[in-house]
């Protein structure tokens, strides 16, 4: 966190804003405050974010290509920024330190694509099977899964945040304005209105942030502090109480509980996310994927490693459909139906995309 934090504040000395007010609404969000404990590419992710906003505001476009390219190398998600980014650089730089830019991010980055390119079109195909056939979900989740996004961001920016962006966002005063906007609104927009269609998590519009806090601490008038204070205090100490609650609701999240709930059994696991904890833990574990579920690295990998009798799947029968043959059993395991199968039967659909 001290790292993104020193980034944006050099951001923000560039474009001639008050240092001391980013400080404290990065620090004080749930998103600034758990930047050292999330173990997700979403971190490295942001901080070069960070450090592109950095040099941007210093007009520095080869050291805009060099960070851009590693944001891109944490997670290809980033190119939803992108446009806006283009944007900012076109009105800041013109067209010629753009483009210099532009080469110097693909150049760096042609080593993934090229590997992308060998190896089935991940990390790509992977986002892109959440817009596959089973996925999708525009009737009745709809407004369920609009309103989950929407409270996610609320849980990791706080209210007042959320305020802040929206008068700042509505009511752009000069260029800066619109350039701070041009690189957070369109990623918020562009994640909001995929939840319409598919489920997000909370991180993934996380990259709309830093330039939002930016924009927020250039015009502190927007609300007065002292009531963003307590709110957002006041939003923290929720968040505290929530975060201890929720790890022990639902099935386990680290590789220790789950190699307990299975000792003894033969499990297969359905998601990529049960394969890779039970396998932290030295539980052998075949991998089997779900029923309308997106692809993942293992269905490349483990495309011949199909379980066969007596196992233990850890998903629900419809997610193991018409595969299995002699019946199936369902229980429960940690908080999660599984189904108990007697034998596979064999299908050449399975594996590799």
């Amino acid at each position: 966190m001290p790292v993104v934090a020193g980034a944006l504040v050099g951001a923000a000395r560039a474009w001639n804003i008050s240092a001391p007010r980013l400080w404290l609404w990065v620090a004080w969000t749930p998103l600034g405050m758990t930047l050292g404990l999330i173990a997700t590419p979403d971190v490295p992710c942001l901080l070069a974010w960070s450090l592109v906003l950095w040099a941007v505001a210093a007009r520095r476009p080869i050291a805009v290509g060099v960070c851009l390219a590693a944001a891109l190398w944490s997670k290809s998600t980033v190119v939803v920024a992108v446009p806006g980014l283009l944007w900012v650089m076109y009105r800041q730089m013109g067209v010629g330190r753009t483009a210099l830019m532009a080469v110097i991010a693909v150049t760096i980055y042609m080593p993934h694509l090229e590997w992308s390119w060998t190896h089935d079109g991940l990390p790509f195909s992977f986002q892109a099977g959440r817009l596959g056939p089973g996925q999708l979900g525009p009737g009745r989740r709809l407004g369920v899964h609009l309103f989950e996004a929407i409270g996610g961001q609320i849980a990791i920016a706080t209210p007042p945040v959320l305020w802040l962006a929206w008068r700042g966002w509505r009511r752009p005063v000069d260029d800066l304005d619109r350039m701070l906007r041009m690189l957070g609104l369109p990623i918020l927009c562009f994640w909001l209105a995929m939840s319409c269609v598919t489920r997000i998590e909370a991180n993934w519009p996380v990259l709309a942030w830093p330039a939002t806090l930016i924009l927020i601490a250039r015009r502190p008038s927007l609300i007065g502090l002292r009531w963003a204070t307590a709110i957002t205090v006041s939003a923290l100490v929720g968040w505290g109480v929530v975060s201890r609650w929720i790890p022990t609701v639902g099935p386990p999240r680290d590789p220790a509980r789950w190699a307990a709930c299975v000792d003894g059994a033969n499990p297969v696991a359905a998601r990529y996310q049960e394969k890779a904890l039970l396998e932290a833990a030295n539980v052998p574990t075949k991998y089997l994927r779900a029923q309308g579920h997106r692809l993942s690295e293992y269905d490349r990998r483990d495309a011949k490693l199909q379980p066969t009798c007596g196992f233990i799947y850890l998903s629900s029968p419809a997610a193991l459909a018409h595969r299995c043959s002699g019946g199936i059993t369902v229980d429960r395991v940690c908080g999660r139906t599984v189904s108990v199968c007697s034998c596979l039967v064999p299908t050449k659909s399975e594996g590799r995309p």
